[in-house]
């Protein structure tokens, strides 16, 4: 017996899509392979839910990394993670770069990692003090990426036609 989003998930991959739901995110690497300590979703005002989690920091005890997505219409079109970046100078570490490849993995699978990964180590350091609305939008095929500092180190990753 298979599950209707197990179901619902073969027959988009079978069509040549691929959806980006909850159930699938909650299968991917990145969240199998992280220590959960807490989830959380809330309706949005403008219709659907909005999805947070909060995991272990794959290198720094006792700090977190944080996982958020966006759907339009069931399928997830943003996401974002985030680690701590209040400290004097911010770099993506190697657990850090390793959890965002499996985040891309995600949401962004035909994206060049290499580059995203690239990219978001020459933002790590630099700070937005008007918040991520300020990140400059950079588009590596078809999703934009936003990347900087306020309080935190924030990467957001946009899914486009």
């Amino acid at each position: 017996v298979v599950a209707r989003d197990e179901l619902s998930d073969l027959v988009i991959e079978q069509l040549g899509a691929r959806q980006f739901s909850q159930a699938a995110f909650e299968r991917s690497t990145l969240f199998q392979a992280n220590t959960l300590q807490e989830k959380d979703e809330w309706e949005l005002k403008s219709g659907g839910r909005n999805y947070s989690y909060r995991f272990d920091h794959p290198t720094l005890p006792g700090e977190s990394m944080g996982v958020e997505f966006r759907p339009a219409a069931q399928a997830f079109t943003e996401g974002s993670i985030r680690w701590p970046g209040d400290l004097p100078e911010t770099v993506l570490d190697d657990g850090e770069a390793r959890a965002l490849r499996a985040f891309l993995a995600f949401i962004a699978p035909e994206a060049d990692a290499n580059a995203i990964v690239q990219y978001v180590r020459s933002q790590a350091n630099t700070s937005y003090d008007g918040g991520s609305n300020e990140y400059p939008r950079k588009r590596f095929g078809a999703v934009d990426v936003l990347a900087g500092r306020t309080v935190e180190l924030i990467v957001r990753v946009e899914r486009r036609p």
